[in-house]
């Protein structure tokens, strides 16, 4: 049952009445629902009751009952529906799909991007390099004369510089 919490005001999802369980109590949720839909308990258990009560359906000429969610979608879910109707009617996925499908292309694109930063990275860090060499080389070209000027060494001219 969602509810708000009053510390911080924020919704807060069902934790499957973690502290009922703890006391051996059935969620609140299954407990108090009329028409026992939600029902509780060993999965193996509860996919035999199910399973008897869409043979029931069926006898009773609702040949369109089904249970969503069993073994045959993507491995079964560890909940299940029994519908009477298309699973889109009641908002849920025909062909749902574990989100776990996209962990190989998530994990190759996260390491090309990790890859790239790092070639980024070496090459600005050598740019810096670069240019702190060169700035060195500017400087050692520099020549100091006795009466307090420079000349600056370059290959194309002499240029005298003011000591500052």
């Amino acid at each position: 049952m969602i509810e708000i919490n009053p510390v911080n005001d924020t919704a807060m999802k069902c934790t499957l009445c973690y502290d009922r369980m703890q006391n051996g109590l059935t969620p609140a949720c299954a407990q108090a629902c009329p028409t026992a839909s939600i029902q509780f308990g060993a999965i193996d258990e509860l996919r035999e009751r199910a399973r008897a009560r869409v043979e029931q359906l069926q006898s009773q000429g609702e040949s369109r009952a089904r249970i969503y969610g069993e073994a045959d979608i993507v491995g079964g879910l560890n909940s299940f529906y029994l519908l009477v109707d298309e699973p889109e009617v009641y908002g849920l996925p025909s062909n749902p799909k574990l989100p776990s499908r996209n962990v190989p292309t998530g994990g190759a694109l996260s390491a090309v991007g990790a890859a790239a930063m790092g070639v980024l990275g070496l090459v600005g860090l050598r740019k810096r390099r670069m240019d702190g060499f060169a700035a060195e080389a500017r400087q050692a070209r520099i020549t100091r004369g006795a009466d307090g000027t420079a000349t600056l060494d370059t290959a194309d001219t002499d240029e005298e510089v003011d000591r500052a």
